[in-house]
C-alpha cells in the first residue's frame, strides 16, 4: 500500500510503529496522521485523522471503506462526459470538494506513463498490480487550497491561445467552399467578430467511405464540396479566422483514404487487400503514423487545431485505459511540438488547444470541453450554467457549449436562441452550434428590430445562403440604389414571400439556409467587439 498526504507536505514524519507484534508506519504533517497497521487494507488496518481535532467532531476521522457515506451526505459535484441525448439535469461525477472537508482519490485502477519512453503501460508491466494508490486530501473549508493542491500534483491548467476566447462559428452541416466564404462575408458585414471556424464532418469523404465504414471517421478532403481547400484555408488565414476540423476516429483507416496506403505500410497490413487499419490507440506505430500520415498534412494545409468528437467508447485493448483520455493526452501533447506549422514564439511556451470531451480527473490539463450535442430546450439551456460552475470543483473550466442548442428533440424559437447567445457571452468559450436538420419553411421572418442594412453586393451572397432580401430604404457601401432588407428563407433556389414562408409547412430537404441563424442575434453579438474583442 502506497499513501499519499497533499496537504503541507513541509515537516513530514514517517516512523514505524507495532500493532499487536505487527509492524506498520505512521505519517505525520502539520495537520493529518496516516497510521497504517499492515496487511489488507480494512477499516482497521488503515486510519486518518486530523491533528489535535476533539475524538467526537464530526468527520475528524476517517477510515479505509468510508467513501460511501461521505458521498452520500457531503459530495458536491463536478463534470460530466457529455450531455448528449440529456435534455436538462443529470448527475454529474463526483468533485474533489466534499462538505466534510475530506476528499480520497483512488487512482489504483488507471494505467501509467513509463519514465523512459513517455508511453502508457498497465500496472502489471511497471508496477505491482496489487499496489493501492490513495490520495488523501483535507481542507477543511479551505476549498481553494484543495484544489490548488490538486493542480500542484497533477499538473496546472494551461493557457489558451487568444483566439481561442473569440467567436466562434459552427454548424454540421454540408456546406461548399462558396458557402464558407459567403458565411465569413456575412459575418464581416453584419461587423460580428469571428476568431475560429470550425468544419464538421462533412469536410472529409462521407458516402463513400458508407459501404466499408459507417461514414463517421474520414481524413480526405471532399473535393466535390472542397475543391481548393489550400485556397480556403489561405483565405481565412488572411481574414484572421482560424480553422478546426471534426473527427471521430474510431472506425480506423479505410481504403479510399489518400493516406491510406502510408498508414498500410507502417501498421504492415497489405494495402492491395484493401483491408481497414483499425483503430489501436495502444498501439506506438498506429498512434505515430495516426499524427503524421492523418494529422500533420492537414496542418501544412493551414488547419489550426482538432475537435475530437467522441466516438470510441470507455474501453480500449488496454485495461483502465480509456482511448478518449488517452487521445486528449496524444494530441494535446503533439500540438505542442517545436515544429507545429502554427507555432509562433507565443505559442511555443503555450499549449495549444484542443476541443474534445470531459475525460475524468486530470482532463483539466487538456482544454478546451466539448460538452456535447445539447438539446435546444429551454431544460438544457437551464442546465448549462450550473455544469460550468460545478466543473470548477474539478479544476476544469474551458467549456465550449453548443450555443443555440444541437436540435435533438428541440424547437425553432428565437428567444431560445438570443438567451444562448448571451449564455455563451458570459461562457468560457463562444462556440455557435447547430446540427444538421431540414429546415421549417414555416421560419419567421427576421424581426424589425433585428433589420439590417445591405447593398447589392451582400444580397447576392445572402442569397447564396438561404436569406432572400427584399424591400426598400437601403444604402450599402457598392451600390447607390436604397433598399430596405428584409430576411425570408429561400427554398430550393426559389424567395418564398412572407405569406408564403408563413404557410408553408413541409420539410424541404438541403435548404440553402447556411447563415439563417447569424443575423438573428446580430444584436447581441455584436456587443462583442467592446467586450471582447475580436482576438484574431
Amino acid at each position: 500500500m502506497r499513501s499519499t498526504t497533499c496537504h503541507s507536505l513541509t515537516q513530514v514524519r514517517i516512523q514505524s510503529s507495532k500493532y499487536h507484534g505487527g509492524s506498520g508506519v505512521c505519517i505525520k504533517t502539520e495537520k493529518l496522521e496516516i497510521k497504517y497497521r499492515g496487511g489488507p487494507l480494512t477499516r482497521k488496518s488503515l486510519r486518518v485523522s486530523v491533528v489535535g481535532a476533539p475524538h467526537k467532531q464530526p468527520y475528524a476521522k476517517w477510515r479505509y471503506g468510508d467513501e460511501a457515506a461521505w458521498e452520500s451526505s457531503c459530495k458536491l459535484e463536478g463534470a460530466v462526459r457529455t450531455l448528449d441525448h440529456c435534455n436538462g439535469r443529470v448527475d454529474l461525477e463526483s468533485s474533489l470538494l466534499n462538505r466534510s472537508g475530506w476528499t480520497i482519490v483512488d487512482d489504483s485502477q488507471s494505467v501509467l506513463l513509463g519514465i523512459d519512453d513517455a508511453w502508457v503501460h498497465t500496472r502489471a508491466e511497471l508496477d505491482d498490480a496489487r499496489a493501492k494508490d490513495l490520495y488523501v486530501f483535507h481542507y477543511g473549508s479551505e476549498y481553494q487550497q484543495m484544489l490548488d493542491e490538486f493542480v500542484r500534483l497533477s499538473g496546472r491548467v494551461p493557457l489558451l491561445p487568444r483566439f481561442a476566447l473569440g467567436n466562434w462559428y459552427s454548424r454540421w452541416w454540408q456546406y461548399s467552399q462558396a458557402e464558407v466564404t459567403a458565411l465569413v462575408a456575412l459575418f464581416e458585414h453584419y461587423r460580428i467578430p469571428l476568431s475560429v471556424m470550425v468544419l464538421d464532418m462533412d469536410w472529409h469523404v462521407v458516402e463513400r467511405a458508407a459501404d466499408t465504414s459507417r461514414g463517421w471517421t474520414g481524413y480526405s478532403w471532399n473535393t466535390e464540396l472542397f475543391p481548393e481547400h489550400r485556397a480556403l484555408l489561405a483565405d481565412l488565414k488572411r481574414r484572421g479566422v482560424r480553422v478546426t476540423l471534426n473527427l471521430h476516429p474510431a472506425d480506423g483507416v479505410h481504403s479510399h483514404e489518400l493516406a491510406y496506403a502510408a498508414v498500410a505500410a507502417k501498421l504492415h497490413v497489405d494495402a492491395s487487400t484493401g483491408e481497414p487499419v483499425p483503430f489501436r490507440c495502444t498501439d506506438a506505430r498506429f498512434v505515430e503514423s495516426y499524427l503524421t500520415d492523418l494529422h500533420h498534412p492537414h496542418e501544412r494545409d493551414g488547419i489550426e487545431f482538432w475537435w475530437i468528437d467522441w466516438q470510441q467508447g470507455r474501453q480500449s485493448e488496454m485495461r483502465g485505459l480509456d482511448p478518449l483520455y488517452w487521445l486528449n493526452h496524444v494530441h494535446s501533447l503533439d500540438a505542442e511540438r517545436p515544429n507545429h506549422p502554427a507555432a509562433t514564439r507565443e505559442h511555443q511556451r503555450l499549449r495549444r488547444v484542443i476541443l474534445s470531451r470531459w475525460a475524468g480527473l486530470g482532463n483539466h490539463r487538456y482544454p478546451l470541453g466539448f460538452s456535447g450535442d445539447t438539446h435546444t430546450t429551454w431544460e438544457s439551456l437551464r442546465f448549462q450554467p450550473y455544469l460550468t460552475q460545478a466543473s470548477a470543483n474539478v479544476c476544469f473550466g474551458w467549456w465550449s457549449h453548443d450555443i443555440g442548442g444541437f436540435g435533438m428533440d428541440g424547437c425553432e424559437n428565437e428567444e431560445l436562441y438570443i438567451r444562448g447567445v448571451q449564455f455563451g457571452l458570459y461562457s468560457p468559450i463562444l462556440r455557435l452550434h447547430s446540427m444538421k436538420v431540414r429546415v421549417r419553411a414555416s421560419l419567421s421572418p427576421m424581426p424589425r428590430w433585428l433589420i439590417e442594412r445591405s447593398c447589392t453586393g451582400c444580397q447576392r451572397r445572402a442569397e447564396a445562403m438561404g436569406l432572400g432580401l427584399a424591400g426598400a430604404d437601403c444604402r450599402g457601401p457598392c451600390h447607390a440604389t436604397p433598399t430596405r432588407v428584409t430576411a425570408v428563407p429561400v427554398h430550393d433556389g426559389v424567395r418564398v414571400s412572407r405569406e408564403q414562408s408563413s404557410s408553408h409547412s413541409s420539410h424541404v430537404p438541403h435548404a440553402p439556409d447556411v447563415g439563417a441563424r447569424v443575423p438573428l442575434a446580430a444584436a447581441v453579438l455584436v456587443r462583442l467587439a467592446a467586450a471582447r474583442g475580436s482576438h484574431h
